[in-house]
């Protein structure tokens, strides 16, 4: 959480001198010792914010807080940390109760006496609210361990805000709601698809702003989507089941067809005849993204490679996400690999990285060329081996730009470790295979690859 902290008490303390000669103050009956009280809090805070102790902080915040409620938004902007901290020194759960609630009751204040300031509306405050609930209400209660709470005023929060909230606002509701869904499936499933479908596309809208600054709303629009599509929340029969009936009479529906095709994709539906009609219905109303990738999933089932090949690439050009056209590069990486086209799958793969280096599978989808294409490289069995180096540093390099692939990285990294020549063989044979003999000597891997890495040898 950022904090807006003071530059100094003294001009604080003329700010609110300022304020306080209106006709109507909002520093109480005692407008001066408000505004001593409020000074030494933002003085004892700035200290404390340096050491992590509040303690001198807690004096005069509570009694601006009590005497002068709406005299300051910096009341509610120190109070919560203030309070967390007197809640890490309580020693009953009773008293660590009493200031969460008290906690809950600042931003609840805040929202009463500022909820009307443009920079930080209402939804902002109630989204930071939200924030501290999940943060602590596993030490102080038992009672909503799926943090129900905090999900209902996210979702309040979301409906307000639109695309204007916080990063955090959509990670932390999309997180929340599918926890739900995990813990009971056939309950919270539509729940489930529903959010993510609201925030995903929220965090298109806010990416197609075109604002350089929030490239993270795009990075984690394709993290969820990643997510999402690995959750099992929307498979293949179940969307068959809701929607094969409702498409003929919603085909001309866009904001319809957008949904169903979007879902297919993220399920993986590459093969689903209700999936290519409403993504060939989407196509002839409003050429899009979701359109594009069904057509180009159509074209690969009906053997057309070139055709979906085309598709996919209208597809990169339909979305200013990079981690679409990062996830469409690698879809094309994918389908020349099919054809044995290794090269240009390797070059696709780079594009994929291109647009987004955090892209774990772009790695893996290289590693899996190099480890395929061994014996391509050399007539040398010894040398071939040499392939597993490459592989192995490109499945390394996934694990640690995309934590989401280590499971499988490390599958692969353990099979390619196998695969190591031995040393013995190529000290015996070093003049033979020309390969280094000594562990972690530089090396260029032949062939196609032409990748540089280093020597590694099983026993």
């Amino acid at each position: 959480m950022k904090l807006k902290l003071f530059a100094a008490p003294a001009l604080l303390a003329l700010t609110f001198a300022s304020a306080s000669a209106q006709t109507s103050s909002p520093f109480g009956k005692d407008s001066i010792r408000c505004i001593e009280n409020l000074s030494l809090m933002t003085s004892y805070f700035n200290q404390g914010s340096k050491t992590g102790n509040f303690k001198d902080a807690v004096g005069p915040w509570e009694a601006a807080y009590k005497d002068c409620p709406a005299s300051h938004v910096s009341l509610y902007v120190y109070g919560p940390y203030i309070v967390a901290w007197e809640m890490a020194q309580a020693k009953t759960p009773a008293d660590k109760k009493k200031y969460f609630d008290e906690m809950m009751g600042v931003y609840d204040n805040r929202i009463k006496y500022f909820g009307n300031d443009e920079q930080h509306p209402a939804y902002y405050i109630r989204g930071r609210k939200a924030f501290d609930y999940i943060t602590y209400i596993d030490q102080v209660s038992t009672a909503d361990p799926m943090k129900k709470q905090a999900y209902d005023w996210l979702k309040q929060t979301i409906n307000e805000g639109g695309a204007d909230n916080e990063l955090n606002v959509f990670y932390q509701y999309y997180l929340l709601s599918e926890e739900m869904f995990k813990k009971n499936a056939v309950s919270n499933r539509q729940q489930f698809v529903d959010d993510y479908l609201n925030v995903t596309n929220l965090l298109a809208k806010r990416v197609d702003q075109g604002d350089e600054a929030d490239s993270t709303y795009d990075q984690l629009k394709g993290a969820i989507d990643q997510d999402f599509g690995q959750s099992g929340a929307a498979n293949c029969q179940t969307l068959n089941a809701i929607y094969a009936g409702q498409l003929e009479a919603k085909k001309n529906d866009a904001d319809f067809l957008n949904m169903v095709v979007k879902l297919y994709d993220m399920a993986d539906c590459d093969n689903s005849v209700t999936y290519f009609k409403a993504a060939e219905y989407l196509y002839k109303l409003q050429p899009t993204y979701t359109a594009a990738c069904g057509l180009a999933a159509q074209a690969f089932n009906k053997k057309d490679i070139n055709g979906a090949i085309s598709y996919l690439n209208q597809a990169a050009n339909y979305t200013k996400s990079s981690a679409d056209k990062s996830n469409i590069m690698l879809k094309i990486s994918s389908i020349y690999n099919k054809r044995g086209e290794t090269g240009r799958a390797r070059e696709y793969a780079r594009k994929a990285l291109t647009y987004n280096s955090s892209n774990g599978y772009a790695y893996l989808m290289i590693a899996q060329l190099y480890a395929n294409s061994a014996r391509s490289i050399s007539s040398n069995a010894l040398v071939q081996q040499t392939a597993f180096w490459a592989a192995a540093d490109k499945a390394e390099r996934a694990k640690q730009v995309d934590p989401r692939c280590a499971g499988q990285a490390n599958k692969l990294l353990s099979i390619y470790k196998r695969n190591f020549p031995s040393k013995t063989q190529v000290f015996m044979q070093r003049q033979k295979c020309g390969l280094p003999a000594t562990q972690g000597a530089s090396y260029t891997v032949p062939g196609w690859i032409g990748e540089s890495t280093t020597a590694r040898f099983n026993k």
